[in-house]
């Protein structure tokens, strides 16, 4: 889950460019964080400007870099494990 979460804040810190009115944090009837289409976000409000491509790619990238150190250490715990039982 932490790759997918990773990847999409990082598509979306590269989609702010492109989509500058549907990309951001919209404050309205409620908190979106995202992208936004195909929605009427006339009544919202976007509070993150061009702050929104940091905003998603740090934790995008520590998402990404977190989850690839978890999965690498409990491949070595697994390995170790397999190692240790005999006959395995």
């Amino acid at each position: 889950m932490l790759h997918l979460y990773g990847v999409a804040f990082v598509i979306l810190a590269a989609l702010k460019p492109f989509f500058p009115a549907n990309v951001g944090l919209f404050l309205g009837e409620g908190i979106t964080i995202g992208g936004q289409w195909g929605q009427d976000l006339s009544g919202a409000r976007e509070v993150l400007g061009w702050w929104a491509i940091p905003v998603f790619l740090v934790p995008g990238v520590l998402m990404l870099w977190g989850a690839n150190h978890v999965l690498r250490a409990l491949a070595r715990w697994r390995l170790a494990r397999l190692r240790r039982e005999p006959g395995a």
